[in-house]
């Protein structure tokens, strides 16, 4: 089979599959986040104390009321389906790393070799998986902070659960009337990441010499913005774990993961771009996928 046709059957079906699985990764990853936020809440003070108090009651009245049985039967259940969200959620997001590199060693190596530094198509791909992560990384949860305390008699009892994604934490700043960060988040982590991926496209698709080097200067112009929406994420996560305590346990989402290998497919998409630039100049694009 030809060359060029092996990926052209190959990339269609790689991206519906690619689409999927960050779907089913953000609804479970968001599913295990709102189970734990349920268990958090059947350990805060007063849960505790009404299930302390119950299980007394039940002592007392040698098993006839069983109201502290049940509600140790809810938390576990709580617990259960948490863990069984958060470990699918792990196991897709594996499946889809694992899938997207081979997919892009697929094109790669499917390209002849003394195109491959300056190649439309691998560019094309790179873009195109980073912009599958960068799905994840902004809808998927990056952190959960939970603060817990130990109390006499009730043990660790949780006094806050907080799990933050960057779409929800731009939501509640602006819910918060705090427009400015939440104006930050909205352009270094949304708006400029979606722009360079569409402007890289159209610069890699259009065959009018003006308008690709239009779109490759504002290419590169965002590229130095490229750290930036790293560091205002990385801002966020010292934000929320502002509190050192040893009260407070810190875990990372699958959605920062993700948006920090979009942000490394994107630098290496880039990198290629300066060089298919200067392959292409004064001389008009073709379609090579």
């Amino acid at each position: 089979m030809n060359d060029r046709l092996r990926p052209r059957l190959v990339a269609p079906a790689f991206y519906a599959v690619a689409l999927a699985l960050a779907t089913f990764i953000i609804a479970n990853a968001n599913e295990a986040s709102r189970a734990y936020e349920s268990v958090s809440a059947q350990e805060s003070v007063s849960a505790k104390t009404d299930r302390a108090l119950r299980k007394v009651l039940e002592t007392l009245s040698l098993g006839l009321y069983g109201g502290a049985t049940e509600l140790s039967g809810r938390l576990a259940d709580a617990v259960d389906v948490a863990q069984f969200h958060e470990a699918r959620a792990a196991g897709t997001g594996w499946l889809l790393l694992g899938l997207s590199a081979a997919f892009l060693a697929f094109v790669v190596m499917t390209e002849k070799a003394g195109r491959r530094r300056a190649s439309a198509r691998i560019i094309r791909h790179f873009f195109g998986v980073s912009a599958v992560f960068l799905l994840v990384g902004l809808l998927a949860p990056i952190l959960t902070v939970v603060v817990h305390e130990e109390i006499t008699l009730l043990g660790r009892v949780v006094l806050q659960h907080e799990s933050k994604g960057i779409i929800t934490t731009i939501h509640k700043l602006f819910l918060v009337q705090n427009y400015f960060v939440a104006l930050l988040l909205v352009v270094f982590s949304v708006l400029l990441p979606a722009l360079k991926i569409i402007l890289s496209l159209i610069a890699l698709h259009v065959g009018h010499a003006r308008t690709r080097r239009t779109s490759v200067f504002v290419v590169k112009t965002i590229g130095r913005w490229s750290m930036t929406d790293v560091f205002v994420v990385a801002v966020l996560l010292a934000f929320l774990t502002a509190d050192t305590a040893q009260l407070t346990d810190a875990t990372l989402g699958p959605g920062l993961y993700f948006f920090a290998g979009y942000g490394l497919l994107s630098i290496a998409a880039g990198q290629m771009m300066i060089g298919y630039e200067g392959r292409s100049a004064g001389v008009s694009v073709t379609h090579d996928q």
